[in-house]
């Protein structure tokens, strides 16, 4: 067919499209992110993109009309490509969740994808806990049924179950328990007050952190405040035994994939002062813990373990407002580092976030001033900002503050 005729066709069929999406009232679809494939004419230019070098997105798949008694056909988010979340939506290579498009309430807060890539949970902006089926984009829990607002949760190892703590503010109770996503069943393993008891002991609330094959990962929170956590312990999910690993505050804790150790950054936050921070790792099996960064100006911004759980991956800056970064990657003794700058010349570019694709390829999102956040790839035996990748590009919108961050990888 010649070029002109298939242009003229694919118009027409794109014109009748949308009109029927308007006619349902549908809101139109935002702009699906370049593919691997239509990023790669990226260039990793020394200077700051211009807007005429910004990439052209593919158009997103417009949904059609439907009866309002009819679930919105979708595009599952594949499983196999990292999971990108902007502007309300969830990208996916080509595929994206509009939440807005599917009635679902927005993310304000923690949220992850499953390891499986079978869910998305994420915490709304009134407090609320939810869980979307990702390959038809439907609610399979809602806290809200609960009255209770969320302090933490994680998925299991396999995607199908989901370790929650509740928050009752009306009772002043908190609740710590497990949720199938499969049959929808679920179980108290703990409860307690989240308010401060006869005795003045303050109200520590578990947050589950990371759920392994050795337990259920996590640290007490002080409910209401702005506390640092505490007392970071491994749980049994079947009977609630609790064993201690380590008990004085920190400002964060990444544990590894296999739940074998735990990175803890501690120091002083700044607030008006120069931030320091110190990198530990904590040994699960035993609880000993070892410095692998000893305390220094700076301010550890993103902490990634790699999904084999042998190497970190995470980014440095003198303060919270310095656009520069250093990216680390090192093993967990400390040894074998690499670096490189982003916001230098030849990375011209603030980080957004840091994942890893697999064991031997590292992700980094980066904000340029083209109006697109990046995700560029980057291989582990080739370290440098140099030799990084294309992936895939998202147009930041009009919100020039727009924050992205990776929601899932593969990682394997």
């Amino acid at each position: 067919m010649p070029r002109q005729t298939l242009y003229s066709v694919t118009l027409v069929l794109l014109l009748a499209t949308l009109l029927a999406g308007c006619s349902a009232g549908n809101t139109p679809s935002a702009k699906a992110p370049t593919t691997a494939a239509q990023a790669t004419h990226l260039p990793l230019a020394t200077t700051v993109a211009t807007a005429a070098e910004a990439p052209a997105p593919a158009q997103a798949t417009t949904i059609p009309a439907t009866p309002t008694d009819v679930p919105l056909p979708t595009t599952a988010l594949p499983a196999d490509v990292p999971w990108v979340l902007l502007n309300n939506q969830v990208y996916g290579d080509d595929e994206q969740l509009d939440f807005q498009a599917h009635n679902l309430p927005a993310p304000a807060g923690n949220i992850q994808g499953a390891p499986n890539g079978g869910y998305i949970a994420y915490t709304s902006q009134d407090g609320q806990l939810l869980v979307i089926e990702t390959g038809r984009f439907t609610r399979v829990l809602n806290a809200e049924a609960y009255g209770r607002v969320v302090a933490g949760f994680a998925f299991s190892r396999d995607g199908r179950e989901l370790a929650a703590t509740l928050i009752d503010d009306q009772k002043n109770t908190w609740s710590l328990r497990f949720y199938s996503l499969v049959d929808g069943n679920s179980r108290e393993l703990r409860q307690g007050s989240s308010s401060v008891a006869l005795n003045d002991q303050l109200p520590l609330i578990p947050r589950p952190l990371h759920w392994a094959a050795n337990g259920l990962l996590v640290d007490y929170v002080l409910w209401g405040t702005d506390a640092l956590p505490s007392q970071l312990s491994l749980i049994n999910p079947a009977d609630g035994t609790e064993r201690l690993l380590r008990k004085e505050g920190y400002l964060n804790s990444f544990p590894a994939p296999d739940g074998a150790h735990v990175a803890i950054v501690t120091g002083q936050p700044g607030m008006g002062s120069t931030p320091t921070m110190q990198l530990a790792i904590v040994t699960v099996t035993d609880g000993t813990e070892q410095v692998i960064i000893p305390e220094q100006p700076g301010y550890i911004r993103r902490l990634r373990w790699s999904p084999n759980s042998a190497r970190l991956l995470y980014a440095s800056s003198a303060d919270y407002g310095v656009p520069d970064a250093i990216i680390h990657m090192r093993n967990i003794d400390g040894s074998n580092e690499h670096t490189f700058v982003v916001g230098s010349a030849s990375v011209a570019a603030e980080i957004a976030d840091l994942a890893w694709q697999n064991n031997q390829i590292a992700l980094m999102l980066l904000a340029k001033t083209n109006g697109y956040f990046h995700l560029m790839k980057l291989p582990i035996d080739q370290f440098s900002g140099d030799n990084l990748q294309p992936y895939a590009a998202y147009e930041r919108g009009q919100n020039p503050n727009s924050n992205a961050i990776i929601i899932y990888t593969p990682g394997k």
